[in-house]
């Protein structure tokens, strides 16, 4: 088990009272049942030798002292800190020569395969242990604290690169934003492999202005994937948070359908470019399959404009919603639904016994949107309902609201460099949009002009003049505030603009203001409406948790 220190070393002696129980039923059922179909559990002496070998390897990682002091031993430290390739090197260097392997994590239906050494030729044998790991990607402990997955990722030639950048950027410049997006979906979903799921993976960078260092990365590329002969190769700068897929996931059939895809009725087709020299990238997370989005209240019901708002950038992406209502929330539609998104309604006239519903679903694991009046009557309801389930006020803290109808600015504290954002709320900017999933965007100075609809700000609840830190979600991340005028930063004092925040196994976000695009009429190009689309993708990002059950599988044979 993980040796950590204080807190930490109490939760885990508690996880290991919890299952210790099932360790042991796991382990029993391992030496009778792991073995391969095509395996017999009495083989000869090249079977038997070949388990020594696989359970003597393992004894030896568990016995040998992790290099940090927070682990027991080095193969918690190896599965904990993801080092594969220290885990492969150790393997190769203790087992002889003549034995291949392949090495997966495993929990219940999901796998993730590490890596292997050789091919595997006739009889194989499985030597399976139980590791209570830290940072794992499958195998959560319920009610362990779950984040987005976020991994060095090395990008071969021949992988396809959607840009996300301003569509000022003659180069790289995506002018179809929304369909672009609805092109990842539909990617991610199997659209284009006959109903196979492709993983579409998407590089983080930060978002704020290009004066700073991670706004964009320069790749070697070609931007005629169709023909790279007729294409010019070209280092390009990429920003936005481009989406990628990898060659390895690519057919020539699966590629010419997403290049067709590609093509528009519009002025300008979605821009897609082919990676030709490799290249490696930090932080890079990964979407797996697709969400049910649902939007809620129906246009008309508690003043909504669902219509003339969400709606409407739905239907320029493409992407497939479905509108539910109390009725259908009463009858149990959100054990289908993945994310609630709430355009501009008064919240406060929902039914209580719907929003228990909603809270209690977002609390297991629903992903909830809301934008202008929804954001603050939602908070406001939901304090009326959870109150005393939670210290804090609503599902983020929403005090006030105010409409500024101005510019939208990224924001951040971190590292790289220091932007302060209004008195006292620093924490809660720290590092904000940077690296941030909910908040890639490639406007080159990190913000919005205020076009059409209205910008409702908001401001997290005070006491006295002063913030009340009691009463706010500890863990908010403000991603955008008020700017200086309609097209200006930087951002203005406390008002923000966008924010998100976990709520137990949920995650809320909420982003001021409604239709803020320049023109639905032409070409779809707003960048706003982006951000939201961000919130649509996150129930499918492959995430990470603190701490987690994982079976350790080492497939073994003879070469």
């Amino acid at each position: 088990m993980n040796d950590v220190k204080s807190s930490e070393e109490a939760q885990m002696m508690t996880l290991e009272a919890l299952i210790a129980s099932l360790l042991i039923i796991v382990a029993v059922l391992f030496v009778v049942s792991q073995v391969p179909p095509q395996v017999q559990q009495e083989g000869g002496y090249s079977e038997v030798q070949l388990r020594h070998y696989g359970e003597d390897v393992v004894t030896m990682l568990e016995a040998t002292p992790s290099p940090d002091e927070d682990y027991q031993n080095l193969l918690q430290y190896y599965i904990s800190e993801n080092k594969y390739d220290d885990l492969d090197g150790f393997l190769n260097d203790s087992l002889p020569d003549n034995v291949g392997y392949s090495v997966a994590l495993v929990s219940g239906d999901e796998r993730e395969n590490l890596f292997s050494n050789g091919y595997p030729l006739g009889e194989q044998i499985v030597v399976s242990e139980i590791v209570v790991s830290r940072n794992v990607p499958i195998g959560g402990i319920p009610g362990a604290a779950a984040g987005i997955w976020k991994v060095n990722k090395t990008f071969p030639a021949g992988s396809l690169i959607i840009p996300m950048d301003n569509e000022t950027n003659t180069e790289t410049g995506q002018k179809n934003i929304l369909l672009g997006m609805g092109l990842v979906y539909n990617i991610a979903k199997g659209t284009y492999s006959d109903g196979r799921s492709i993983p579409v993976w998407q590089i983080l960078q930060d978002p704020r202005d290009d004066t700073y260092m991670f706004f964009d990365w320069s790749i070697y590329t070609n931007d005629n994937p169709s023909n790279v002969s007729n294409g010019t190769d070209l280092t390009r700068k990429y920003a936005g948070g481009p989406y990628l897929i990898t060659a390895t996931d690519l057919t020539l059939e699966i590629k010419q359908k997403i290049l067709n895809a590609s093509k528009t009725s519009y002025t300008d087709d979605i821009k897609i470019h082919q990676v030709i020299n490799p290249f490696t990238y930090y932080p890079v997370i990964i979407t797996e399959g697709v969400p049910i989005i649902a939007a809620y209240p129906p246009h008309g019901v508690y003043g909504s404009k669902l219509n003339s708002t969400i709606e409407q950038s739905f239907l320029h992406s493409g992407i497939p919603y479905i509108v539910i209502n109390d009725k259908l929330i009463k009858n149990n539609i959100l054990d289908e639904v993945d994310i609630i998104i709430s355009p501009d309604a008064d919240l406060s006239q929902m039914p209580g016994d719907v929003t228990a519903i909603i809270i209690d679903w977002v609390s297991n694991g629903g992903t909830f949107h809301a934008e202008c009046r929804s954001i603050l009557t939602m908070d406001t309801k939901v304090e009326s309902i959870d109150g005393n389930n939670h210290s804090w006020h609503g599902f983020i803290g929403i005090g006030n609201t105010n409409v500024v109808n101005k510019s939208m600015v990224l924001v951040g504290n971190d590292s790289h460099n220091d932007t302060s954002f209004g008195v006292g709320y620093e924490p809660f900017a720290d590092p904000g949009a940077v690296f941030n999933s909910f908040a890639q965007s490639g406007d080159r100075d990190g913000t919005f002009d205020r076009s059409g609809g209205a910008i409702h700000s908001f401001q997290l609840i005070r006491s006295n003049g002063s913030l009340n830190y009691s009463r706010i979600n500890p863990e908010v991340t403000i991603l955008a505030g008020s700017g200086q005028t309609n097209t200006t930063g930087p951002a203005n004092g406390n008002d923000i603009v966008y924010a998100t925040a976990p709520f137990d196994k949920g995650m809320v976000t909420y982003l001021a203001g409604y239709n803020m695009s320049v023109d639905y009429s032409g070409n779809p190009t707003p960048h706003k409406e982006r951000l939201m689309f961000h919130t649509i993708f996150y129930p499918c990002f492959r995430k990470i948790y603190d701490y987690g059950v994982v079976e350790l599988r080492i497939t073994m044979w003879y070469k």
